[in-house]
Order: C-alpha cells, then structure tokens, then sequence
C-alpha cells in the first residue's frame, strides 16, 4: 500500500473517533499497559496483513503481465469477437500475421480478413458455434487476406463464452502456410517421382528396396510389391562385369554419386539397356541412410547407335573399296576429300591429289566450264563425260555424276561426285556401232530384217530394214503387235495370228509366209521366222524373229 494512501486511511479513521466523541473510562496504569499491549499487538499483525496484501498485489500484478506477454506473444494468433462479429480483443502475434497495427483491427468485423473464396465457409462455421452446436469443437483451416494482400492460411479453434447477458467467441489461429507450402512441395515432389518417365527406385542403406515407381514397373515388368524388401541385384542379366557393380558400391557408399550404362533383365526375360545414376541420401549427422537410382531405358539408342556403328563400317567399307571415285571438292575447286579408287582410275594416290584444284587434270582445263555451267544451272549432272588425264599421261573418258553443296543460306560451298571411268565402255559402244552398222548393211544387201517382242510388256523392237521392208517411218509409226497386224494383207492376218499363237502353245519357232499391204494397194511377199523364249514355269517371255522381203523370187516363181 502507498504512503499516500495509509495517510489518507488515518484521516478518515480520525473523523470516525472524532465524530464518535471521547468516551474513553478510567483505567488503571496496569490496564493503560495491557490495552498499549494489545494495540501495538494489533498494529503489528495489521502491518504484517497489510505487507502481505501488498505482496499478494505485486504477485496479481506481475501474473497479469505474464499473461500479457503470453497473450500477446504466444506463438499463435488470439481473438475475441462480439455475436456481431467485431473484434474487441486482438493480441500482437495476430496483430503481425494480419500486418496491421492492433489498435487499428478494435471493432473491425473479423470477416474482412478471411479470403473472399472462403467467406461464405466462415460465415456458415460462426453462425454454428452462435448457436452452441459441436462447431466449436471442429477446427478449420481459412485462408486470410493480408493488409499487403499476400494469403496466409490457419487453423482456427473456436470457443463460445457467454459473459454476463453478452456472448462472444475466442479464437485461435494457428498460422500453417509454411506447412502447407511444404506439404504442397512435397506433393509436388511426390508426383514428380511418381510420373517421372525414368524409373525410380529407392533403397535403405543395405540396398534392400523401399520405393519403385509407375515407370519402373512398365520398364522391368516387375509390380512395386515384388520388389518390395528385394534387393535390386534381381534384374541382373548376367552381361556385365563383376567389376562393373564392386565400383558401384565403392562409390556409392563413400558418398559419390556413380553413373553407369546397364543391361538388366525384365521380367519376362528380355533385355533392356538403361543409364543409371544413383546417389547416396544422408541424414543430418551426415550419415547415409538411403540410395536412390534413377534409370533412364536406352534400349533404342543402343540399338540405334549399334546400326549406326554398322553403318559406319558398311559406308567406311563402301568408301574405301569402291571402284568408282567419290569426290568433293570446296568451292573454289580444291579437293578436300577422294576414296582410295582414285589410285587405280587416276595413278593417282589419295595424298597427291588432294589439295589440288581439279582442272589440273583435265586433258583441257577449259573443258570443266560446260560442267559448272550445268551444275549451277540446275543444281547436278548426270553422267557428264569429261576427258581426265592419268598420271601415266594417258587420257581417259570419265562420266561424271554430282551435285552442289549448299550451305545454311544457300550458298554454294563445293561439289561432290561420282567419277566413273568409261573409256572401256565408249569403245565398247564405238565397236557396237560399227558391228551394228556392218549388220544393217548386211541385212540390207540380203533384205532381212530383225524383230523382238517382249511380252510382258508388250514392246516391240524392229531392225531399220524391217521398217524398210513395210515401207514405215520409224518416227511416225506405233510399234506394236497390233499395228503389225494392220500392215499384214486382211486375208493373211489370221493365218499370221494363229500360227504365232499356236507356237506359244507347242513351244516350237515356225516359219511363214505371207504379203504385206503396202500404200497405193500394192503387195509385198515376206517371209517370216519366229521362235519364243519361256520362263522355267512355262510362261513366254518374249519373241524374236526376221522378216525377209522375198517379192522378187514370189514374181520369179
């Protein structure tokens, strides 16, 4: 108690005695004594009272700032709101979550802070505890709006308290964002893993597996509980090194990430290819408690890459021991790559052609000018004979075969091509021209002339004298069994045609003469031969024949 107000108490007890009047009997000395005993007594048991209520109002006073800094600083957020409503009692921690000042929210409605999606949810959840229901006892999550407008989200308790003839509500609200924001990551993370298209597998620190997921199973064949408490040793197929896994582990448990292409073995058997990477996960101490695997299927780039390699070495054969020349050159001529062929076809070896601009080869160098001119034309030739010189200074007719490369824009950048030497050929040709020449005369000076019908394509091939023979322009006339016939007299057609057909049917050539009706009606005797070529299943190919004029020895006769 305060010295002010004992001396404020002493007054007034003063005026009671005064008012009272001094009544006081006589009293012996030793009566004097015990009554100041007993006053002094007294004073002292009410100075000990009054020391103890002024203890007991320290102790109320520091319990109530206790609960006040519990209040206001307890580690979730505490209000009370009217039936209406309003706020009326808000502490700090709440007063932070919502970002503003607490004397701010004092008779604010509580609803303006609860996110408008979830309005209607806090609405139907008050009204219920309102009325005294079991509301109360169900917590609900809400998400509020912040003064910044960021969301929070909270688990809010609910308590009914009836004080006087007014009811109000305490509330609690417990902030969960961060929870939720870490539950929504690992969701997240889950789902991940879950749908990742490699295959996930995880391990405890013996390597005894405790999680496989969705695409494990559609790459092994194995469901997630065969594997469960197995050891991932089961889809070894037996084709790779021991060696192979002893590095693995060595890596793996000194707590190395260790990456490695393996062939395992599905269920059902067949191989698989994957590229794996697993890495050790460590708690907090730093120890490793678990491994996780990750295999992505490689199979098709395995094989891909296996024809690839095949092809390589099919191609790198096919280079190397062509007989014609590949070449390509850059685009100002210079050889920049040739086969091996060129030794052969040139005198050549691959070092000493290139380099070397390509006109140093030709018998004319002038004569490449026709060449480029075509390529840059349309873009290729096709069999453009140039004449090459060998080393040996021998000359050679080579047909050349090639096309420009182009680069990103477009632009020329070099040729490449086929070299084929066919000096052999244009002899062969020029010799072919002169037989066939020496043939015609012959055929010309005996008036016989050559046939062949293929059959399965019904193309037919006359020597120039049969078309001297039915007087026809090559130029104007439509070779073809039929229009043969056209040329035969009307009354031989059908001998003509039947013993053609009749020797398709007894296999045998024949010989037969008929006339021919010629323009102006005039009659021309021949005589003609056949004979047919058939296939092993009996099918008639094509067939060949002569037609010689024998007017002259008809007239004789």
């Amino acid at each position: 108690m305060s010295e002010e107000k004992a001396n404020e108490l002493r007054q007034q007890a003063e005026a009671r005695l005064a008012a009272a009047g001094d009544d006081a009997p006589d009293m012996s000395v030793q009566d004097s004594r015990q009554l100041i005993h007993a006053l002094r007594t007294h004073q002292i048991e009410l100075e000990m009272q009054n020391e103890e209520l002024r203890r007991a109002e320290q102790e109320l006073s520091d319990a109530r700032d206790r609960f006040a800094d519990l209040y206001d600083f307890a580690p979730v957020g505490y209000v009370t709101i009217s039936d209406k409503g309003l706020i009326l009692q808000v502490n700090l921690t709440l007063s932070r979550l919502f970002g503003v000042e607490r004397g701010r929210m004092m008779k604010r409605r509580f609803s303006s802070f609860v996110a408008a999606q979830e309005s209607d949810s806090w609405y139907l959840h008050m009204a219920a505890i309102l009325k005294g229901g079991d509301a109360a006892a169900s917590p609900l999550e809400l998400t509020f709006k912040r003064q910044d407008g960021s969301f929070m989200c909270a688990v809010v308790n609910c308590l009914r308290v009836q004080q006087g003839d007014q009811v109000v509500v305490r509330l609690s609200l417990t902030d969960i964002s961060g929870r939720k924001l870490r539950d929504e990551r690992i969701r997240k993370l889950s789902a991940a893993v879950e749908q990742s298209p490699s295959a996930i597998i995880i391990t405890d620190a013996d390597g005894s597996i405790e999680f496989v997921n969705a695409a494990f199973t559609r790459l092994s064949g194995y469901a997630a509980e065969e594997v469960i408490g197995k050891n991932p040793r089961l889809l070894r197929s037996g084709k790779m090194p021991a060696g192979v896994f002893e590095e693995m582990w060595q890596n793996i448990r000194a707590g190395r990430t260790w990456e490695h292409e393996i062939c395992n073995r599905r269920k059902d058997g067949s191989l698989y290819w994957d590229a794996v990477s697993i890495s050790p996960l460590k708690n907090e101490q730093g120890d490793i408690t678990h491994f996780v695997a990750i295999q992505t299927d490689i199979t098709e780039q395995k094989r891909l890459a296996g024809e690839k390699k095949k092809f390589a070495a099919q191609y790198r054969s096919l280079y190397e021991n062509m007989l014609d020349v590949y070449y390509r050159t850059d685009k100002e001529g210079r050889v920049v790559a040739i086969t091996p062929s060129c030794l052969a076809q040139t005198g050549y070896t691959q070092e000493e052609i290139l380099g070397r601009n390509v006109s140093e080869f030709y018998a004319d160098p002038s004569m490449r000018e026709p060449l480029l001119s075509e390529l840059f034309q349309n873009g290729s030739v096709n069999d453009f004979e140039v004449i090459l010189v060998r080393k040996d200074g021998v000359c050679r007719t080579v047909s050349v075969t090639g096309s420009l490369l182009l680069d990103d824009a477009r632009q020329p950048v070099g040729i490449e091509g086929i070299l084929r030497d066919i000096t052999g050929r244009k002899q062969t040709e020029a010799e072919l021209r002169t037989s066939e020449g020496r043939l015609n005369m012959a055929q010309r000076i005996a008036q016989v002339g050559h046939w062949q019908l293929d059959l399965k394509t019904n193309r037919l091939i006359w020597s120039d004298e049969v078309f001297r023979i039915f007087e026809l322009d090559p130029a104007c006339f439509e070779l073809s069994y039929e229009h043969f016939l056209d040329a035969v007299h009307p009354d031989d057609r059908e001998a003509v045609s039947q013993a053609y057909r009749q020797s398709l049917v007894t296999r045998q050539p024949y010989s037969i003469e008929h006339r021919l009706l010629l323009q102006g009606g005039r009659i021309k005797w021949v005589r003609e031969q056949c004979e047919s070529i058939f296939a092993s299943d009996g099918a008639a190919l094509h067939s060949r024949g002569t037609v010689q004029d024998i007017t002259s020895d008809r007239s004789a006769a």
